[in-house]
């Protein structure tokens, strides 16, 4: 019994790592219908400055957590909320890319194996919002 629990947590740390260290796939036109480890970016043309990017995040619930080298990251969501991506912990980021064009990352907060689309959908409708605005 301890040894399973060792190998399932073993394994559990292994799967963090690499998915922290996986690259962002880039969210095409093209909802998946599976994604292993899903994290994905997109680029995107607003007419918002980077302040009223911010801003606008937090009306739809984001909360700036800081920033590294040029990308301010945000979060939203529980830990130990759900497994619906709009209730579940995600971490944003944000990364100008010249006056009014951006880069937006999302991931999971800590760890998803798979995605049934709902990554996907998040990013691809939070990026319209972000562009008609």
């Amino acid at each position: 019994m301890e040894f399973t629990l060792a190998v399932a947590l073993v394994a559990m740390i292994i799967l963090t790592l690499v998915y922290r260290v996986l690259p962002y796939r880039l969210a095409s036109n093209k909802k998946p219908s599976i994604a292993l480890l899903p994290k994905y970016k997109k680029h995107i043309s607003t007419s918002l400055m980077h302040s009223d990017l911010e801003g606008k995040l937090a009306q739809y619930g984001f909360k700036k957590l800081g920033s590294k080298n040029d990308t301010i990251y945000f979060t939203r969501g529980a830990l130990l909320g759900d497994f619906s991506v709009k209730l579940m912990k995600i971490k944003l980021g944000v990364t100008p890319l010249e006056p009014y064009k951006f880069e937006i990352t999302l991931q999971a907060g800590w760890l998803v194996a798979f995605d049934t689309g709902d990554f996907w959908t998040f990013i691809t409708e939070l990026s319209r919002k972000l562009e008609t605005t």
